[in-house]
C-alpha cells in the first residue's frame, strides 16, 4: 500500500509532506510539521491525529477556521484520502504518495533537509574526518566572539559574510533578509570572488522558497545533474556547479536565508559542510534580532532627541 501524503500549492509551487507519525501540526509557524506560509492560516492552526487505523484532523481554536469537503470542524473531524481539508483560505488534498516523489531528488546529487544548529551541536561525535575541521572550529570561534559586539544591521550582515567567506569556499555569497512573508526578500549583503556586490545577485527561486517557506537547507552537489535545476537558467547560465542554502532561523522565525555557490569543478559541497554553514546561519540569525534591537533603540534615542530639541525651539 502506499503512503499517504498531504499536498497543496503555495505561490505556484506544489507543496507535499507524508502522513506518518502520531501527531502533524498544520500552522502558519515554522515550528510546525506543516508549514503554511499563509496570511489566512493561523501560527498553531490545527493538527492532524491518527486515530485507530485512521486520522482525524482538530482545529486548534484558528482565527479562520478549519473545513472537511467544506464542511467546519468544530473539533474533530475523520478525514481519508481523496479529501481535501481547507486551513484557512489553504486547501489541502489527501492522496496517495506517487512513487516519483520518492525518488525526486538523487541523495547522490543534492538534498532538501530540516537541520537545526541544536541537532548538531549536541552530537556527541563530529560527522566524518574532514582534514580542515581544525580551521573551521577556528572561524566559528571567532566568529562567535566578534559577533557579540554592537553593530548597525547592514555592517553586521556584511561581518557576517566575512566569517563565511573564511568557512565556505565559494564563488558567491548572498544574505537575503525578509521581513514580510508575502513580499520577496531583500539582498543586504552580498559577496562575489572575495569582493562585495553592490547590485542584487541573481538566485534560483526554488531555492528561496524551500528554504524561507519550509525552513529548509538544500544543498546541490553538482548542479548540472540535480534534476530540481535542470530548467533553472539562473542556475544554467551562470555555470553553477556546487551549492548550498540555509535559513537564517532564531529559534522563533526565518529571518531570511545564507546562500553559496561555486562554479569551480573542484569545489563539491557537502553534509559536513552544509553543517558548518548552518551553524554560521543560526549565529548570523540570532546577531541580525539583535542588531534590529540596536537599530530600533538608536532610532527611537534619535526621535526623543528631535522631539526635546523642538520642545526648546
Amino acid at each position: 500500500m502506499k503512503n499517504l501524503e498531504l499536498s497543496t500549492v503555495l505561490g505556484g509551487e506544489r507543496r507535499s509532506w507524508s502522513l506518518d507519525g502520531d501527531v502533524l501540526t498544520i500552522g502558519r509557524s515554522t515550528r510546525n510539521t506543516i508549514h503554511l506560509p499563509d496570511a489566512t492560516v493561523s501560527k498553531q492552526h490545527a493538527e492532524i491525529v491518527r486515530d485507530g487505523g485512521g486520522w482525524q484532523v482538530r482545529d486548534l481554536g484558528s482565527r479562520n477556521g478549519t473545513r472537511v469537503n467544506g464542511v467546519d470542524v468544530q473539533d474533530a473531524a475523520p478525514v481519508k484520502p481523496g479529501d481535501t481539508i481547507e486551513f484557512g483560505q489553504v486547501p489541502v488534498r489527501i492522496g496517495a504518495e506517487p512513487d516519483e516523489m520518492k525518488t525526486q531528488f538523487s541523495p547522490g546529487v543534492g538534498s532538501s533537509v530540516k537541520i537545526r544548529a541544536q541537532q548538531i551541536l549536541e552530537r556527541s561525535e563530529p560527522r566524518g574526518e574532514r582534514a580542515d575541521l581544525g580551521r573551521l572550529v577556528r572561524v566559528l570561534a571567532e566568529a562567535g566572539r566578534v559577533l557579540v559586539l554592537p553593530r548597525p544591521l547592514r555592517e553586521t550582515c556584511e561581518e557576517i559574510l566575512h566569517f563565511v567567506e573564511q568557512a565556505v569556499p565559494a564563488s558567491r555569497l548572498i544574505l537575503l533578509m525578509r521581513d514580510d512573508p508575502d513580499k520577496d526578500p531583500v539582498q543586504i549583503a552580498a559577496r562575489t570572488r572575495g569582493v562585495s556586490a553592490r547590485e542584487p545577485l541573481v538566485l534560483s527561486k526554488t531555492i528561496m522558497d524551500t528554504v524561507l517557506n519550509e525552513c529548509t537547507s538544500v544543498i546541490t552537489r553538482d548542479a548540472a545533474a540535480d534534476p530540481r535545476f535542470q530548467q533553472q537558467m539562473s542556475i544554467v547560465s551562470q555555470g553553477i556547479h556546487s551549492a548550498m542554502a540555509v535559513p537564517l532561523f532564531d529559534n522563533e522565525r526565518v529571518l531570511g536565508l545564507l546562500y553559496a555557490d561555486s562554479n569551480a569543478l573542484s569545489v563539491t559541497y557537502d553534509e559536513e559542510l552544509l553543517e558548518v554553514f548552518t551553524l554560521l546561519g543560526n549565529m548570523a540569525a540570532v546577531k541580525i534580532t539583535n542588531a534590529r534591537l540596536l537599530d530600533a533603540e538608536q532610532a527611537r534615542l534619535r526621535m526623543a532627541q528631535e522631539l526635546a530639541t523642538a520642545t526648546r525651539i
